[in-house]
């Protein structure tokens, strides 16, 4: 039997014991819940991560099927250009002219006709020219429907300033309206004959009996804009305020210099995918690669609200996604150490519009904004966070993101002064 010290001192081991044990119990019981909180949250982030892969997937998707029907559209409209040249060199052959061409109505010029295609020594010069329907022979054609020659059509004042454009003399001239079911599609013009001669109503004969091929042809590509477009026939031009982003690495002449060019082409494809698929995400527009950086571009064609806010949303982004890639590239041991990335963005007024040879079109956007992100892409370089937006910009998107971002002035040397945007959170 036990005395009374002893029970005292064994009960007080007991209560030790079952204290320790409630205070491990209580502890588990925390790193459980806290391990319930953090599993939770990481099914949340996984969740989002999970939504944001799905909607890049359909994006991409859509981007792609996009691609393939503007890829067939383009082949469509190029063969049927193709016909319609061929068709139209045959009658040229036949009646032994040195020149011709096919004018159509502008669809964004009501009062306007364009070239669809025009062969001869002067055709690189006026193929671009656009002719005033009240004003020119090939217009009076089109407006009465009735074909004409013109021997001395030298004397016009539309043959005077087309010829003073070209550095052509045109001595003779036969005009046909291009007809189907009463409606006049476009114009067949046939210039100047090998042996000199004028035109003669055989000659207008039979090239009205040869021209009906070409007016099926010429109204399946006159009623299509997007064919006019692909074929850098007719466009017209969008005139809209967007914000332009340049963004591009900073010293990636060092990965040259330690890499093979093959990993250097590696890492740069990562990088424009990544950051690309950023942009994207943000509702931009890539409108070109440059070396190691591109253009996006943003409520251009594509319209998106709050597209400044947008454009800087994907700037933060981009940085901190850089800053992945940067630490995943070094655990690789690629030598990145001493590159950063970089962002100018600028907005207001720009005009957009196809550019480029027929065979070579793309879609670009022009103006002040364009210049001013490239040389805020150049000056961000020196800041922090690496990334500098415009004036306008800033004075636009300051109250909306002023939760996520603070904007510092910098005084760039120009007289305008751009402002730097760090997130207010950190960047991984």
């Amino acid at each position: 039997m036990f005395d009374i010290p002893t029970w005292v001192g064994v009960v007080t081991g007991l209560i030790g014991i079952v204290s320790a044990v409630i205070s491990v119990t209580v502890y588990i019981t925390k790193l459980r819940i806290e391990g319930n909180r953090k599993t939770k949250a990481y099914e949340e982030e996984i969740k989002e991560k999970r939504s944001t892969i799905a909607a890049l997937e359909s994006s991409v998707q859509g981007l792609t099927q996009s691609l393939l029907l503007l890829r067939k559209g383009r082949e469509d409209a190029y063969k049927l250009l193709t016909e319609l040249n061929s068709l139209l060199g045959e009658i040229r052959n036949a009646n032994g002219a040195t020149a011709d061409s096919i004018l159509i109505r502008d669809p964004y010029a009501e009062e306007t006709l364009i070239f669809l295609t025009v062969h001869g020594e002067a055709a690189e010069k006026i193929k671009r020219m656009k002719v005033s329907i009240k004003e020119s022979q090939a217009g009076k054609v089109f407006q009465r429907g009735v074909s004409s020659i013109f021997p001395e059509t030298s004397s016009a004042e539309h043959a005077r300033h087309t010829d003073r454009k070209a550095g052509y003399q045109t001595q003779s001239m036969m005009s046909v309206p291009l007809c189907i079911a009463g409606e006049t599609v476009g114009v067949v013009q046939f210039l100047n004959k090998r042996d000199g001669t004028p035109f003669t109503g055989g000659d207008l004969a039979h090239a009205q009996q040869l021209s009906a091929d070409l007016a099926v042809r010429v109204r399946t590509l006159a009623a299509d804009q997007d064919a006019l477009k692909w074929l850098g026939i007719a466009e017209v031009a969008d005139d809209v305020s967007a914000s332009i982003l340049f963004t591009d690495i900073t010293q990636s002449h060092s990965l040259f210099d330690n890499l093979q060019t093959t990993e250097v082409i590696d890492l740069f494809n990562e990088y424009f995918d990544r950051l690309g698929s950023i942009a994207l995400r943000y509702g931009g527009t890539i409108d070109k690669f440059l070396g190691d950086g591109f253009m996006a571009r943003f409520n251009v064609p594509r319209r998106i609200a709050d597209f400044q806010s947008a454009a800087i949303k994907a700037a933060v982004a981009m940085q901190t996604e850089f800053d992945q890639i940067q630490t995943e590239w070094q655990r690789l041991g690629r030598p990145v150490q001493g590159i950063s990335n970089r962002i100018g963005i600028a907005s207001g007024p720009v005009i957009g519009s196809m550019i480029g040879h027929p065979q070579y079109l793309s879609y670009t956007v022009m103006g002040q904004p364009v210049n001013s992100a490239a040389y805020l892409c150049d000056e961000a370089r020196r800041t922090q966070s690496g990334v500098l937006v415009c004036g306008t910009t800033f004075k636009t998107v300051e109250k909306d993101l002023s939760r996520i971002a603070r904007f510092v002035r910098q005084d760039l040397g120009s007289g305008d002064p751009g402002f730097e945007v760090q997130p207010l959170t950190e960047r991984a």
